[in-house]
């Protein structure tokens, strides 16, 4: 089975994230890719056949960035700064 990680590293280093998200996407999205090459090799493809159908449906460099651009913040924060046009802020 491919080695996900290098190439998915590769197609997110347009995206800033921190270390651990980055760590996390490429997890997440090496298990959907290791997923869809296991249902091609099921399928009667050879490894080499499935690895690059795996890869054709990841071929826009810019979509995954794009997509995940809105993810890199880990955590809401609220942009007003207190007390600004808030009667109640602590």
């Amino acid at each position: 089975m491919p080695d996900w990680t290098p190439e998915i590293r590769a197609r997110l280093s347009t995206v800033s994230l921190a270390p651990t998200r980055e760590a996390e996407i490429i997890e997440e999205l090496s298990q959907h890719l290791d997923d869809r090459w296991r249902e091609l090799i099921a399928q009667g493809h050879a490894p080499d056949e499935a690895t690059r159908l795996t890869r054709a449906a990841f071929t826009d460099d810019h979509l995954l960035a794009q997509r995940l651009t809105a993810l890199k913040q880990g955590r809401w924060t609220d942009p007003t700064p207190p007390a600004l046009n808030r009667p109640f802020s602590l």
